[in-house]
């Protein structure tokens, strides 16, 4: 029997050795020693057996065999227990790494802010196994701290506490805090300490903060709490940084993104329903939105546009307009309008503006169009008009009013030549004609002739024909490759004359038309009266043209005026249903020197529009060729009104009404001139109101002291019982200062009785800078890019610094100061990159500054507090440059020489 079961027991040790044999450490040495023991005892089991028959040997030989396999089997079991423990940990391990795209795609699928929060608490617990309870801190959008979820806890009553950051602080990174409990009581509110005790929170051992960052900032905070006496270890830190990481990544994306879909649904919302075309394309290039009127603008399908790139949709078919246009009324080159024209039968007049902004991580470029075709044909109208009650005012015969109007027509529809013919007993009769000697002096007419002057007689309208469609009329052509129009002369039912033009391009469908219109104004004129029976006629769709004139002449008035210095101007225009003819501009003259031009031109509509961009250019021109007029009222008054009078007419300087106001933002000083009648201007010192009448070319000079508002205006306030009424108004209501309770009054109660155009500028003083401090940091704001503000702002800022902080000698920063915001605004906002002193960099200087995109931009300065040091950090909103490689190479001998780019 003995035999017997030490046999057995060999066989089941070997088997067992043979299964483990991979393993290692203690369990394998004790699957060894089984193996032996068993052996050794069947040898001599086998031997006492067979040969000498001792029967005490063989029972203890027995019995310690027993006894040795019982303590070897517990011993076994012990290791085999710890070994499966061993077995258990790593493929936990082994888990916890293949689940990091399960945990990753699970809390990606929340939308909702709260169940993100929740989803990754409990995904985190499960990779975490240590934790029993957990919490979510997180910033309000008040910057207060709040619980957003909890686990284990009370979320009713968490959810309820406000912690501010004595109480509690955000960490920034992964870390283990134990022993809550320590914390100080006296640092909590106790209201907060009540609950925070209440729920079990100050009994937590251990705590492992998980943050969740956000644009470099904690945005919330993960905590998983330990009770008992485990504690976290390395590889629990581990799995928190990888959750910091993709929670971090998650919710920075889910916050861009609902802020660039919140853009961008009022963007959308806003374009729809605009009056101009709008184009969103990325930086390569290619169309990712265009509105309903860009189609319209554009005669395009939005497939047409859509996912192409703009260099193959658009651009080929634009052409800039670098001439003069309208014959010294608007020289438009400088304003970015271009020719539209896709093949043959479409041309227009199109404004463009464009810009590059960012939306989340991504850079679009943006268009603005303005259809000004319409305008363009207004125009027209008005110096055609204009000039053909000239023509018809004097004295002179058929031969030469006809020479005159072909003059007229040659001019304004840039034609390359022309004929007038009169129709009489079905022949042609040639008056007059300009730049075409070979046309015949008379033509008969066919009844059903094919020709295009029978066909023109015959249907009464104007025929077109070019080089591909002519066959029968080709002599008429004279071998141009171009094209011929005629226009009847139709009085009544019956035909007065024919006018012939030759282009030698191809006639737009709406360059056509518009020829066709201006041959039926001067129809009945050229009978004595057409040009005033057309207008008569047309009036209600000439009324349309003028709503439409209007909305472009709104698009001079500036939006948005320039500050400067300790000066913020604010305007605001009020047209009547159609602009009688307001029209203001604010505009920086130099660093220090601020215009202001207040016009009521007494035209209204297209008359109105064609003074207001006159004046506009003239500005814009002599602010480079003639700036010295700028810094004498008076003269820049009779320079401006001897332009009008010979550029456009001398009834219109007659009428004119001009206010100009010179604002030395140095001295504080405002001196102002004006021409015509019943100007004024107004200032408001402690609710006191002073009303100062404006004397026609007399010169007015005005300090302006701290807290006292000028106000200047046009029509509609005239008497000082309504202003004082208009500002006891706008005090008592509610809002952000005093002009907008005066724009709100003057909309609300002025207007309703008031036929005219009324416009508002506003003149105050506030510091072109902020200041504020949170803590040791101290954070500044200059929200004006003239460069001699900068030494007031830097010794102001470190004078700051002193008193917050007396040891520090700030002698050495005042320098370093002053160049560093310097460079932000010269290199960053206003991009000058142009040799420092020059003529071309005062030029440059001065249009960044009168340039919205450019003046608005702002500078932001931190600085913050050590023991015995200060950190400054200065940031600029301009495009940036590749500073690295400009500081790592060697500079060229001229470069050391220079006066600018050592560092």
């Amino acid at each position: 029997m003995s035999l017997f079961i030490s046999i057995v027991f060999f066989i089941f040790y070997v088997i067992l050795y043979v299964i483990t044999r991979t393993y290692s450490g203690k369990l394998n040495i004790c699957l060894r020693i089984g193996f032996l023991l068993s052996l050794t005892f069947l040898f001599l089991i086998t031997v006492n057996f067979f040969y000498l028959h001792w029967y005490i040997l063989h029972i203890f030989l027995s019995t310690v065999f027993v006894i040795s396999n019982i303590l070897l089997f517990v011993g076994f079991s012990k290791q085999y227990r710890e070994f499966n423990e061993e077995i258990k940990r790593e493929r936990f391990s082994k888990i916890e790494l293949k689940d990091v795209t399960k945990f990753y795609s699970t809390i990606s699928e929340e939308r909702d802010i709260k169940s993100f929060f929740k989803t990754l608490t409990l995904e985190s617990m499960k990779l975490i196994r240590r934790a029993r309870k957990a919490t979510v801190v997180f910033k309000k959008e008040n910057n207060a701290l709040g619980f957003c979820f909890a686990y284990g806890y009370n979320m009713g009553e968490l959810g309820k506490l406000e912690l501010s950051k004595k109480e509690f602080i955000l960490s920034s990174r992964v870390k283990v805090v134990h022993s809550i409990a320590k914390m100080d009581k006296e640092l909590l509110d106790s209201k907060v300490y009540e609950v925070l005790e209440k729920n079990g929170i100050l009994s937590v051992r251990s705590t492992l903060i998980i943050p969740i960052i956000v644009d470099g900032e904690s945005y919330a905070n993960l905590n998983l709490d330990i009770l008992d006496e485990e504690d976290f270890d390395k590889r629990d830190k581990e799995i928190g940084q990888l959750i910091s990481t993709m929670a971090s990544s998650i919710i920075s994306t889910r916050i861009h993104a609902r802020s660039v879909s919140n853009d961008l649904a009022f963007s959308r919302e806003y374009v729809e329903n605009a009056d101009e075309g709008m184009i969103m394309r990325r930086l390569s290039g290619e169309i990712v939105f265009v509105n309903d009127n860009t189609l319209r603008i554009l005669s395009a399908k939005r497939e047409d546009l859509l996912n192409k790139n703009i260099n193959d949709v658009i651009t080929p078919f634009i052409k800039r307009i670098n001439d003069e246009v309208f014959f010294g009324i608007d020289k438009v080159s400088d304003k970015q309008i271009f020719e539209w024209r896709k093949g043959n039968n479409h041309k227009k007049y199109i404004s463009v503006v464009h810009w590059t902004a960012r939306l989340g991580n991504t850079f679009y470029v943006f268009y603005i169009l303005t259809d000004l075709t319409k305008m363009f044909r207004l125009k027209w109208l008005f110096h055609m008009f204009s000039e053909a009650e000239r023509v018809f005012s004097e004295e002179k015969n058929l031969a030469a009013i006809s020479n005159e109007f072909l003059n007229i027509f040659m001019k304004y529809l840039a034609s390359d030549g022309g004929g007038f013919y009169i129709y009489d007993n079905s022949q042609l009769k040639l008056i007059s004609s300009i730049g075409c000697e070979a046309l015949p002096s008379r033509i008969s007419i066919s009844k059903d002739g094919k020709d295009i002057f029978s066909r023109t007689i015959r249907f009464k309208r104007a025929t077109y024909m070019d080089k591909a469609s002519i066959k029968v009329d080709e002599q008429y052509l004279q071998g141009r490759r171009g094209s011929i129009v005629c226009l009847p002369l139709v009085k009544g039912n019956s035909i007065e004359g024919i006018l012939v033009l030759f282009y030698n391009d191809i006639v737009s469908s709406e360059d056509l038309d518009t020829m066709e219109s201006l041959a039926k104004e001067i129809s009945y004129r050229f009978g004595i009266l057409a040009a005033n029976l057309r207008l008569k006629d047309t009036y209600e769709e000439l009324v349309e043209d003028v709503k439409d004139a209007s909305r472009i002449f709104k698009i001079l008035i500036p939006e948005i005026a320039p500050r400067m210095g300790w000066f913020r101007v604010n305007s605001r225009f009020f047209p009547f249903d159609i602009p009688q003819g307001d029209y203001h501009k604010v505009f920086a003259i130099d660093e220090e020197n601020l215009g202001i031009v207040m016009i009521d031109s007494g035209g209204e509509g297209v008359k109105g529009a064609v003074i207001a961009i006159f004046i506009d250019k003239w500005i814009e021109s002599n602010l480079v060729d003639n700036i010295s007029i700028f810094y004498e009222p008076l003269k820049f008054i009779e320079e401006i009104n001897a332009s009008i009078e010979r550029e456009l007419s001398n009834n219109v300087s007659k009428k004119l009404k001009i206010c100009f106001a010179l604002l030395k933002t140095s001295e504080f000083n405002l001196t102002v001139a004006a021409k015509g009648e019943n100007w004024e201007y107004v200032t408001i010192t402690n609710d006191k109101v002073t009303l100062v009448p404006l004397k026609s070319k007399v010169l007015h000079r005005s300090r302006i002291n701290s807290k006292e508002v000028f106000l200047f205006h046009t029509d509609g306030i005239s008497e000082h019982s309504e202003i004082n009424n208009l500002i006891d108004l706008a005090s008592s209501i509610e809002s952000e200062s005093l002009f907008s309770g005066i724009t709100t009054v003057a909309e609300d109660q002025i207007l309703k009785r008031l036929k005219d155009d009324l416009t508002l500028v506003f003149i105050d003083q506030t510091p072109p800078y902020e200041m504020r401090w949170e803590d040791k940091v101290l954070y500044a704001n200059i929200f004006d890019n003239r460069l001699y503000i900068v030494s007031n702002f830097a010794r102001n800022f470190l004078d700051e610094i002193k008193r917050k902080q007396p040891s520090l000698s700030m002698s050495k920063h005042y320098p370093v100061m002053i160049e560093m915001i310097t460079n932000a605004i010269e290199h960053g906002n206003l991009r000058l990159n142009i040799q420092k002193g020059s003529r071309e960099y005062a030029e440059l200087y001065t249009k960044r500054l009168n340039d919205p995109r450019y003046s608005q931009r702002q500078v932001q300065v931190r600085a913050e507090l050590e023991k015995n040091s200060v950190i400054y950090t200065i940031r600029d909103e301009g495009e940036g440059f590749n500073w690295h490689d400009f500081v790592t190479r060697v500079p060229t001998p001229e470069e050391l020489w220079g006066i600018q780019g050592r560092g």
